[in-house]
């Protein structure tokens, strides 16, 4: 079993201030009657890995510069950087413990990005299918990232009907410097099996800020023929 999605933009802001996205679920059933289908998880990962009104504080400056240079990615920077991280006269020695996952987890956005879930008019922290959480953080190299129906439990039914709605607020101003050099300022979505975690970049694609995103996820049953055949040779 598999999921295939269909994304559209439809509408776009001159000043984007945030995100909608929707998920349509069809079951590729061709009767009239709407089928029940279980959602995946998806993953929403904010591109503002760092928000820059965390490493403004006073009391990150040392944070800010060592951040400064690891986001770069420059290798020969991050050698120089290391070396002053060995000296216990320098400063910036103080954050050399820091992993660069904690600097994302202390620094980058939280959960006041995603304004709303709903489903069919219902908010989605009234129903049962959520009574033990809307969403999980999961703390990626990618940045933060909210894992929407973690545990698998939502069902839906095929056209708007079985709609689910989800804003979420991009706060593009507390981008921090170094994001603000990429163009892929936004999130990365990805539909996935809620068991499955780790970083979306490779497998998502761009919910850019100020745009509306209407996605069609059927879920289709394949079988291999060849199966069988397959196997005998290992026996």
């Amino acid at each position: 079993q598999w999921y295939q999605r269909r994304v559209a933009i439809t509408a776009g802001i001159n000043r984007p201030t945030g995100t909608k996205f929707e998920v349509i679920v069809d079951n590729g059933n061709d009767g009239d009657q709407a089928q029940s289908i279980k959602f995946p998880t998806i993953s929403v990962c904010t591109h503002n890995k760092v928000k820059k009104s965390y490493l403004d504080l006073a009391e990150n400056a040392i944070v800010k510069e060592a951040w400064s240079k690891i986001d770069m990615y420059d290798m020969e920077e991050i050698a120089k950087l290391k070396e002053r991280f060995n000296d216990p006269e320098v400063p910036i020695s103080a954050v050399g413990e820091m992993r660069y996952e904690d600097i994302i987890e202390k620094g980058g956005p939280g959960r006041h990005l995603i304004l709303l879930c709903s489903q069919r008019g219902v908010q989605c922290h009234t129903m049962d299918a959520f009574k033990d959480g809307i969403f999980e953080m999961e703390n990626t190299i990618t940045g933060n990232c909210f894992r929407i129906n973690p545990k698998g439990t939502l069902h839906g039914k095929m056209g708007d009907y079985g709609s689910l709605r989800l804003y979420f607020w991009a706060d593009i101003q507390d981008y921090s410097e170094r994001t603000k050099d990429t163009p892929a300022q936004g999130f990365t979505v990805a539909f996935h099996d809620n068991s499955t975690y780790g970083s979306t970049m490779s497998s998502g694609f761009l919910m850019s800020p100020g745009t509306y995103y209407k996605v069609d996820l059927r879920h289709k049953k394949e079988k291999n023929t060849d199966c069988d055949s397959a196997l005998i040779p290992l026996l």
